[in-house]
């Protein structure tokens, strides 16, 4: 089957902009994709100075997280890292190693392999852990999701602390029927899949002001949804609101 691939590009003087800043044409789509434009903001990202990145403790439960990680190091406990094998993925475990391994911990990390464990944490993985006796694992890039794998973790006495930096991008069936879930604020997220927030029946307030994408059945039966806002949506599946009752105002363009 032959494929026809078309490259995204937002109406803006890219050849100018690869010119001015010495950097290639496909950069420049990407950043004004991005909506990376104007001097100011296109220098900010080209100059990668640290003093540029947001606050670490802007992520959700963060002291929390840390407090658990420096138990484990004080009493010598095994850390695992469960890291994911694309780029982002890669540079978190070296990071998150490296960090943890100056700051004494007993520290390891695992890989997933494409093949054969395919994406995210498992309980293949939960069980290489438990022969290895880890303690606790800390997962980046992967995990957030991974409701059955982490109670698995737990009921066999590993705890599990999870960090990602793909913010942009919710998978299906992420929070499904997690109808304890009463809010969510995903201010970077771009893309929800299909039914991400399926039977999520508790849920009531949701903030994706980024978000452009919405998939088929993504809120299906949030029935205690009020308000919903996504300025920037320009695509919403089939049955994306489907049983949402008690939705009073919507906000999208």
């Amino acid at each position: 089957m032959n494929s026809n691939w078309l490259l995204y590009n937002k109406k803006k003087n890219i050849k100018t902009i690869s010119q001015k800043f010495g950097i290639s044409l496909l950069t420049s789509v990407i950043l004004c994709n991005r909506d990376v434009y104007g001097d100011e903001a296109i220098e900010k990202i080209l100059s990668c100075d640290l003093t540029n990145l947001n606050d670490p403790k802007l992520l959700p439960d963060i002291e929390i997280a840390i407090k658990i990680i420096n138990e484990h190091i004080k009493n010598s406990k095994h850390i695992r890292i469960i890291g994911d094998y694309d780029i982002d993925g890669i540079c978190a475990t070296y990071i998150l190693y490296d960090s943890l391994k100056k700051a004494g911990a007993n520290i390891s990390y695992y890989i997933p392999d494409r093949f054969i464990d395919g994406y995210g944490i498992n309980k293949n993985i939960i069980d290489k852990a438990i022969n290895d006796n880890v303690n606790l694992i800390v997962t980046c890039d992967n995990g957030i999701s991974a409701n059955d794998t982490i109670d698995y973790a737990y009921e066999n006495n590993i705890t599990l602390t999870s960090f990602t930096s793909d913010a942009t991008y919710i998978g299906e069936y992420a929070f499904r029927s997690c109808t304890n879930l009463a809010s969510i604020d995903f201010s970077e997220c771009e893309y929800i899949g299909s039914y991400a927030f399926y039977e999520c029946t508790n849920l009531s307030t949701i903030s994706f002001p980024n978000a452009s994408y919405i998939g088929d059945d993504a809120f299906d039966y949030c029935s205690s949804l009020t308000n919903i806002s996504f300025p920037e949506c320009s695509y919403i599946g089939e049955y994306a609101f489907f049983y949402c009752s008690s939705i009073t105002g919507v906000t999208i363009p």
